[in-house]
């Protein structure tokens, strides 16, 4: 059976005077930014919030949590003290079952107790502030280590500002809490005043001094001195305040709550950078910037000192990024412009001005001039208006162009246009109207040249020829037959024309064993080649002549036919004679050897 032990809370006050404390009531009284809305946690005692107890007198403790969480809860004494009530030397257990109403001591404690309240020098206001949190309450290690060293319910080391800062929202903070206060009176019944709150909206969630009191607006009578309300609101921003209660008298708190505003962020880039941003009407900075604003509709104003004033009304309803190149502030000067002939159509940076002849006031800078009349070639020219200027300008007549196609056999030739280099075959041109000289070369073969008058769309059509090899062939003897490719060119020696390339030479002479050649010729070079014949036999050859002509020839008593011919014998001596009616025989005698002889005589008539 478990011990009831009677347990004191001896409640020091740092001074006797009611109402005075030493301690900072906002560090002290932990005010979220607004309800968590999820986890939830309330306290309150056997008598109403604000009763008067009595030293001896017994104090009952209720609290509980809407989720399965781990409480912590700590009376804030008059002097500004931190004395930890729950959990304790006796009821170590502070995990809570959601929904469960628990009074102290828990059905956990190892030891029953009952907590009777008793002071030494006076009495005072006693603050019991709860703490919930879904994980375990790290700033109780140390007061635990002192209760389990027996130090029941132990006392923090720091004062409740710099325990309540320093120790207690650290580490809520950093997970999802809830917190809610009770308070009581010991010994005295302090004198009240009364509070008067309302909000602008009304309708808000009224929190004093850590406590859900209400919604506004309300009225409550409080002790006299300092105290803190909060107001909470969906959809606006919380609103604590610190307000003081006289005593006997009423105090009206307004709290006016703020919309929540969604805020986005401008960045502006300018070009030139430094200049000044203007928001509404307010100066903002200079570029580059980014800046943080409300969402709405916003009036941009971008100046800076030389250039036109930038101005824009946009939507905030994102983040938005804007780059701005500002316009300078130019001087503006005239521009005349006179044509021969007249009215030509005058344009300025693709912007047509006028006819000519005409003056027009511009801004400074770099302009694109055209000018353009039907039958005379543009004109364009860029030029820097940094002063007055005048232009006379001579348009030139509009020369027509026709289209100039050349092609030709062999494909592939280089074409040139009065010398220039144009392109290859198939090649198709558009030129002014005039003469051309069309040459179209090819690697060999002839260039073919030609005279084109374009006066209209024209084709060449150049047909190429392989350029001949010039060939010389020389025999040994002379005078033999000469065959290109078994055709018959001539006798030697000679000299002829002939396609480039592989040819076979072949060479005969009576008497002489035909010999061939082959010969591998280049274009447009010259080759000679030189055959030399063996002789079948050895073999004289008589060229027998007579004067007259038409003698009949006896070599050795043989009839040869008449004069004039060639006779061959083989080497020896011999004796011709010539008759020729009319006249006297001719005889001679003699050698002939190999190779070639001429024998003429001169008849004599018979007188």
């Amino acid at each position: 059976m478990k011990k009831t032990i009677l347990v004191f809370l001896s409640l020091f006050l740092a001074i006797s005077l009611f109402g005075i404390v030493s301690y900072d009531l906002q560090k002290v009284i932990i005010v979220p930014e607004e309800p968590q809305g999820g986890l939830e946690v309330s306290i309150w005692l056997d008598r109403d919030i604000g009763s008067l107890y009595y030293s001896g007198e017994e104090v009952k403790t209720y609290f509980k949590v809407n989720k399965d969480a781990y409480v912590a809860i700590y009376d804030i004494t008059p002097n500004g003290e931190i004395q930890l009530i729950f959990p304790n030397g006796f009821d170590r257990n502070n995990f809570l079952k959601a929904g469960v109403t628990y009074t102290l001591p828990t059905e956990n404690a190892n030891t029953r107790y009952r907590l009777q309240l008793t002071s030494e020098t006076g009495g005072g206001k006693e603050i019991f502030q709860i703490v919930a949190s879904t994980k375990p309450l790290g700033f109780l290690d140390a007061l635990m280590a002192k209760a389990e060293a027996g130090d029941i319910f132990p006392k923090a080391s720091s004062k409740a500002e710099d325990f309540v800062v320093s120790k207690v929202i650290p580490v809520i903070d950093k997970q999802e809490y809830a917190v809610s206060t009770t308070w009581f009176y010991l010994d005295i019944m302090p004198s009240t005043g009364r509070a008067r709150i309302t909000t602008t909206p009304s309708g808000a969630t009224i929190y004093i001094d850590g406590k859900m009191v209400g919604t506004s607006p309300l009225s409550m009578d409080l002790d006299d001195g300092n105290h803190i309300v909060t107001a909470y609101k969906s959809g606006f921003r919380s609103e604590t305040r610190q307000f003081s209660v006289v005593s006997g008298r009423t105090v009206d708190v307004q709290l006016d709550l703020k919309k929540f505003v969604s805020e986005y962020q401008l960045s502006i880039v300018t070009n030139p950078s430094d200049a000044v941003v203007y928001i509404d009407g307010s100066l903002i900075g200079r570029t580059p910037l980014n800046v943080t604003l409300e969402e709405g509709t916003k009036n941009l104003s971008v100046s800076k000192s030389g250039y036109v004033t930038y101005t824009e009304t946009l939507v905030l309803n994102r983040n938005i990024s804007k780059s701005i190149t500002l316009t300078p502030i130019v001087q503006n000067y005239q521009l005349s412009v006179i044509t021969s002939p007249s009215g030509a159509d005058v344009y300025v940076d693709n912007a047509y001005i006028g006819r000519t002849p005409l003056n027009v006031t511009l801004e400074a800078g770099t302009k694109n001039l055209r000018i353009e009349r039907s039958g005379y070639e543009t004109y364009s020219e860029s030029f820097v208006l940094d002063r007055s200027i005048s232009k006379s300008i001579t348009l030139s007549p509009l020369v027509r162009e026709y289209r100039l196609s050349v092609t030709s056999s062999p494909s592939n030739a280089l074409v040139y246009i009065n010398g220039s280099y144009q392109g290859r075959t198939p090649l198709n041109l558009n030129l002014r109207e005039g003469t051309y000289t069309v040459r179209v070369t090819a690697n060999g073969y002839d260039d073919f040249s030609t005279s084109v008058s374009l006066d209209r769309d024209r084709q060449v059509s150049a047909t190429l020829y392989a350029k001949k090899a010039r060939l010389t062939v020389e025999t040994e003897p002379t005078n033999a037959s000469v065959f290109v490719d078994n055709v018959y060119v001539g006798r030697s020696p000679l000299s002829i024309d002939v396609d480039a390339g592989r040819h076979i030479i072949r060479v005969e002479k009576s008497g002489y064993i035909t010999d061939s050649k082959e010969v591998n010729l280049a274009a447009g070079t010259s080759s000679s080649t030189k055959i030399i014949l063996v002789e079948e036999r050895p073999v004289a050859r008589i060229t027998i002549s007579s004067d007259p002509s038409n003698a009949r020839i006896f070599i050795n008593g043989r009839d040869y036919g008449r004069t004039n011919r060639v006779v061959e014998l083989d080497p020896g001596y011999y004796e011709v004679v010539l008759v020729l009616d009319g006249y006297r025989v001719s005889v001679t005698y003699r050698y002939f050897g190999k190779g070639d002889h001429n024998l003429s005589f001169n008849l004599s008539r018979i007188d």
